[in-house]
C-alpha cells in the first residue's frame, strides 16, 4: 500500500533528475564550446 502511493512520486522524482541531468549536460557542452573554461561559471 505504501509503495503504491509512493510510486508516482518516485517516478516523477526520477524523471525530474533525468531531465535536469540532460539540461545540465546540454548547457555544459554549449558553454564549453563557446568558453575556454566552463568550470569558471561555478566558482
Amino acid at each position: 500500500m505504501l509503495f503504491r502511493s509512493c510510486g508516482p512520486l518516485l517516478f516523477f522524482l526520477f524523471f525530474a533528475i533525468i531531465t535536469t541531468a540532460c539540461l545540465y549536460v546540454k548547457i555544459y557542452i554549449d558553454f564549453g564550446l563557446k568558453m575556454p573554461d566552463p568550470a569558471s561559471l561555478f566558482y
